[in-house]
């Protein structure tokens, strides 16, 4: 039944205008939304960057706050962990904040390896650690870096959509690789993350508005689905997350957006990477034809160390 004075099929000019001029409206945010949020990424480079995100961190209390932190998994952290890391006694955590992801490790019996670049949030994970009588403690790191003296783990989590803040791909990926060398093969890796379905209009708007920037500028190009929200963060859809993870020695088991989108990734090992399967294969070949025989090489790397021995505040 059509609403009264409004005959079937017939739309009022005024309801014609008021649609015509809301959607004129919402465009025109988005495009200006798009052109100041690129500006500002076009002018500001990879240190200014830093410096946004760690006043954001700075100035968002309950990262530093006790009750948080005190707080345990989210449900899907839960999920994913009792999936995937049942087997794990050790983890090793990035990003770790002020220590709620390391709290709640530990307190189910693992032993704990984390790392933290915000000095705030470092402190106040281990002045927290500390009075409820945990013994791991937060290593304070340089950004987008894997401390070297990390020992061997069974499983790592990268902290709370900490990836997503990482910028460019080639900064993620050799993230990637260095956490990598600190986890056996098999190893489960949790990373959570911003996603995007699709080449939304308004990023496209963003990464076109830095790129004229930083191209005057002599700047790293920008990447679409890049944006400040307030700080740098970057929309990743599956695609490009499995790419990553790949180019980094793990392979994308799952993939949700149930809670924060996160997926589940395994560290690859010699035996499940076509590369090294050609090289082996090749080297084989090769010393077949010169009438050796194909050895085995010690594996590099430390193993059985005590996580309780890293570095710490």
């Amino acid at each position: 039944m059509a609403p009264s004075g409004v005959d079937e099929g017939r739309v009022p000019r005024i309801v014609r205008a008021y649609d015509a001029s809301r959607r004129w409206f919402e465009v025109s945010l988005t495009v200006a939304r798009g052109v100041f949020v690129g500006a500002w990424l076009g002018l500001l480079d990879r240190t200014a960057l830093h410096a946004t995100d760690e006043l954001y961190y700075r100035r968002t209390r309950m990262y530093h706050d006790d009750q948080y932190n005190l707080s345990g998994f989210f449900p899907w952290e839960m999920q994913a962990f009792e999936r995937h890391f049942q087997s794990c006694h050790s983890v090793l955590v990035t990003a770790a904040g002020g220590g709620r992801e390391v709290v709640a490790l530990e307190r189910r019996g693992l032993a704990v390896a984390a790392f933290e670049c915000h000095p705030g949030l470092a402190q106040r994970a281990n002045e927290l650690l500390q009075r409820e009588g945990l013994t791991a403690r937060v290593t304070l790191a340089p950004r987008d870096e894997c401390p070297s003296g990390i020992p061997t783990c069974d499983g790592a989590i990268i902290g709370w959509t900490s990836y997503t803040l990482m910028q460019h791909a080639s900064t993620r990926m050799r993230f990637l690789k260095q956490v990598r060398e600190h986890l056996r093969d098999g190893a489960p890796l949790l990373v959570s993350v911003f996603a995007r379905r699709e080449a939304l209009r308004y990023l496209r708007i963003v990464t076109a508005t830095a790129n004229v920037l930083r191209a005057l500028r002599g700047l790293q190009k920008a990447e679409l689905g890049d944006d400040l929200g307030p700080n740098f963060v970057h929309h990743f859809t599956e695609d490009e997350l499995a790419a990553e993870l790949e180019a980094g020695g793990f392979r994308l088991a799952e993939f949700s957006r149930v809670g924060s989108p996160h997926a589940i990734a395994y560290a690859v090992g010699a035996s499940d990477d076509p590369s090294v399967q050609r090289s082996a294969s090749d080297e084989e070949e090769a010393e077949s034809s010169c009438g050796r025989v194909a050895t085995e090489q010690p594996r590099d790397g430390p193993t059985g160390f005590d996580l309780r021995d890293t570095p710490h505040l």
